[in-house]
């Protein structure tokens, strides 16, 4: 259960950005590195850490838990 907190941590961060209007989009280009990042080291998936990547730093895209979802798929 812990990798998962992790997760939503991981997806929690990203979604604020949301919190503050006008620079949410260009945080997200800052984060995108750090979650590609920390997605990897929990999954070791080359895949999974591109998405992140990917729908981090692409505009409006943030409404997706890419971290929780790749638990959700590794565990079930």
């Amino acid at each position: 259960w812990a990798k998962l907190v992790i997760c939503l941590l991981i997806d929690g961060v990203g979604d604020s950005s949301f919190l503050l209007p006008g620079v949410g989009e260009f945080s997200d280009a800052a984060y995108a590195p750090l979650e590609a990042f920390l997605l990897g080291q929990l999954f070791r998936s080359n895949a999974i850490s591109s998405l992140g990547f990917v729908e981090e730093a692409l505009p409006f895209t943030d409404v997706l838990p890419t971290a929780t979802l790749a638990w959700v798929i590794e565990e079930f």
